[in-house]
């Protein structure tokens, strides 16, 4: 059976108060860079589009620390090939335009 526990009741129950205040510091500074990587200034409309798909669902920390970050690397990669096929067929549309 498995059960939902929330980020910091499975840190202290993992590893006790120490857990919660290292761990939630390393989930800080993975936002951080996450937030920095992805929202980069001058980005354009596809990165702010993939860091908006990709980190709006790490805000509800009351779900499943694993079941959130799982699926961050197929989720980015996925958003990543959509835009970038979606821009060529854009090009391809303008050319044949013209």
């Amino acid at each position: 059976m498995s059960i939902n526990i929330p980020w910091i009741t499975e840190m202290y129950a993992n590893f006790g108060r120490a857990g919660i205040i290292l761990g939630m510091t390393l989930c800080g500074m993975v936002f951080g860079l996450l937030d920095r990587f992805l929202n980069a200034p001058g980005a354009g409309i596809t990165g702010t589009a993939i860091s908006a798909g990709v980190l709006l669902p790490l805000f509800y920390q009351e779900s499943n620390l694993t079941l959130m970050t799982g699926s961050l690397v197929p989720q980015f990669v996925s958003f990543w090939l959509f835009f970038f096929i979606m821009q060529r067929i854009a090009a391809l549309g303008q050319k044949a335009a013209q």
